[in-house]
């Protein structure tokens, strides 16, 4: 009976860091990369979405849907996580209201992070918050 505890406590220490390494992978495979800037457009990668913010029509597009105008963004906003014994990251995303928050991207660099928001901030004339 103890050698079965052994082999069961094996097991589940097994799978407990199978997942913290696949929360690791799964985090640092996360980008936000800048594609495209220019006075009027900003087009980021993020997480494999093609983020565009259009100064002139004034809109935020995820692929081909208008996820946000301009006028309904309150903050740009970027939050830091951290699970203890996995990896860190941050999040960007667009806060249109108290509870509503439409998400950019997340990534493991935060000079990624803290630039996108920047560049956003610069395109759409909104604050960044940082949340805690």
């Amino acid at each position: 009976m103890h050698k079965h505890s052994a082999v069961w406590q094996f097991i589940r220490d097994f799978v407990r860091a199978l997942g913290v390494e696949a929360r690791r992978f799964a985090v640092w495979s996360n980008a936000i990369e800048i594609v495209e800037q220019n006075e009027n457009c900003l087009v980021l990668r993020a997480n494999n979405r093609r983020i565009v913010a259009d100064k002139l029509a004034r809109t935020i597009k995820a692929g081909n849907r208008v996820v946000a105008s301009f006028d309904s963004i309150r903050s740009i906003d970027i939050k830091y996580f951290c699970t203890g014994d996995g990896p860190e990251w941050w999040t960007v995303s667009l806060c249109l209201g108290r509870h509503r928050r439409v998400p950019i991207g997340k990534t493991s660099d935060d000079a990624q992070a803290s630039i996108a928001a920047a560049r956003l901030s610069t395109i759409t004339g909104k604050k960044v918050v940082a949340l805690t």
